[in-house]
């Protein structure tokens, strides 16, 4: 068995693996309708437009989320500390 990611330094590199194991969680897993669910995703500080762009085309489009956050992960690290004015170094 060859376990695969989509994912190259932290950056999506194959959105059809992406939308498959979005689909999978979706259904198999947490058993949602994810167009009742507004979503919040984390994302790198490196993300581009066009990766934010594609995650937002892929949850509206397809799954016809309500709503959809992108979070930075320095952001969401800060917050689950307690703290929302720390300095996060993203190394």
């Amino acid at each position: 068995m060859e376990v695969l990611s989509p994912f190259k330094d932290g950056i999506v590199a194959d959105w059809d693996m992406v939308d498959s194991i979005w689909n999978h969680a979706f259904k198999e897993c947490l058993l949602i309708d994810p167009k009742e669910h507004p979503m919040l995703l984390a994302e790198p500080s490196s993300n581009s437009q066009q990766q934010r762009e594609r995650t937002a085309e892929l949850i509206f489009e397809k799954y016809n989320g309500p709503a959809l956050f992108l979070a930075k992960n320095a952001v969401l690290t800060s917050f689950a500390s307690g703290h929302a004015t720390w300095l996060v170094v993203d190394g």
